[in-house]
């Protein structure tokens, strides 16, 4: 794998990202245990726990759980903390789309090119952004198309596609996105053990995502007491989970591994459309995070865009602005597919602006305007949990 450690001169030594030790080496653990192959390197803290074999082994992601939120609302006893095996990091950039997207194909963010939230597609012939899960145009309630652009445009083999392909395994998503459809935690727990305990002499991954705690805390805060209650909820629930699957001698020979897609920071917005002396040098408005803005600028006022961003947004060091050929040099998406269709760069706008401080810039006040967010480089949006429970070592 190239660029395992993302190593940049113009990054300060506390921002560098390791895709040695992150969620795409988590998947690629998962992958190899599975179907024994993987493009990347497992983890080498769990190849200790993978040398058993286990009839199940499912993956939860909770939205946004990073290690932050965890120290500061779960005590050292809890459940989630006294079974977490070690910190990893995220990918970059540090966001549902591209993280989540990572976990279920085991590729990087240069690879499955789901870089953010919002990007420009040249397919579409369309001077706007898309929102990608939604399938929208950027800030609007829009269709972007009479089909889904991303996974037109993007389209990916999932752990699921792969691993479904062995004799020995089947592979389920859980959530209100998969294959096994659910619209709440507790539903999603119920559906597991379901799956746990119908597939025969199958083995089972299972693959199950929630969106708690990360829509509570974009909209009421960081460290709110929303957010505090959404994870001692998790806490419970999780621990609940677990003994159930030790209670059937059926569903004991369990690994359950769960981690968070990114953490979260408390931001200060800034609305870019107020700034018309910046916003005329682009050719359209910014994409991909707030937090890891891609920039399209005009060709004769790139200098002036540069000036203008550093004189406007950046006189504290808020933000590193790279240029398209540094972010390609610099290996801050990971490696890349090169066979591609559509290669990663196809997507990338002339400058990317990457939060190294507490500001998100939006594009206008018909943009989210979130308490707290996550994109950036900092250790609360990097930094996500790891944490293992083999069920058969549970007591009651």
């Amino acid at each position: 794998m190239k660029n395992e450690i993302f190593s940049f001169e113009k990054i300060p030594q506390s921002k560098l990202i390791n895709y040695s030790y992150s969620l795409v080496n988590l998947s690629a653990s998962i992958e190899k245990y599975c179907t024994g192959e993987s493009n990347h390197t497992g983890l080498s803290a769990l190849e200790p726990v993978l040398k058993k074999e286990y009839k199940n082994i499912i993956l939860l992601l909770f939205d946004g759980m990073g290690m932050n939120v965890l120290e500061k609302f779960l005590s050292p006893e809890s459940f989630i903390r006294k079974n977490l095996l070690c910190p990893i990091h995220s990918v970059f950039p540090p966001t549902t789309t591209a993280a989540t997207t990572t976990v279920m194909t085991g590729l990087t963010p240069g690879e499955h090119c789901w870089l953010g939230w919002t990007m420009f597609f040249p397919q579409l012939k369309l001077n706007q952004n898309v929102a990608l899960f939604p399938n929208l145009i950027q800030d609007t309630r829009e269709k972007a198309g009479d089909f889904h652009v991303a996974e037109k445009f993007l389209p990916v083999m999932t752990l699921r596609d792969k691993i479904n392909k062995t004799q020995d395994w089947n592979c389920d998503f859980v959530s209100a996105f998969g294959n096994k459809k659910v619209h709440s935690q507790k539903e999603m727990f119920e559906k597991i053990l379901k799956v746990c305990e119908s597939t025969g002499k199958k083995r089972n991954f299972i693959y199950g995502y929630q969106t708690h705690p990360d829509n509570l805390m974009h909209i009421t805060g960081t460290y709110s007491f929303a957010a505090k209650f959404s994870v001692l909820g998790i806490n419970r629930a999780l621990q609940k989970f677990c003994k159930k699957l030790y209670e059937n001698p059926e569903t004991r020979n369990t690994l359950v591994l769960f981690t968070a897609d990114h953490g979260h920071t408390p931001v200060e917005n800034i609305t870019l459309s107020d700034f018309p002396e910046f916003t005329e040098t682009l050719i359209r408005p910014a994409s991909i995070e707030p937090r890891a803005c891609n920039f399209f600028v005009k060709n004769e006022r790139k200098k002036e865009f540069e000036e203008k961003f550093q004189q406007l947004f950046n006189k504290n060091g808020d933000f590193l602005l790279l240029s398209k050929e540094e972010v390609l040099s610099s290996g801050i998406f990971g490696s890349t597919d090169e066979e591609k269709e559509y290669h990663f760069d196809f997507y990338l706008g002339d400058f990317l602006a990457i939060a190294l401080g507490n500001k998100a810039l939006v594009n206008s006040c018909a943009s989210h305007h979130f308490k707290s967010h996550h994109g950036g480089l900092t250790r609360e949006e990097m930094m996500v949990p790891l944490g293992i429970v083999d069920v058969e070592k549970l007591r009651k």
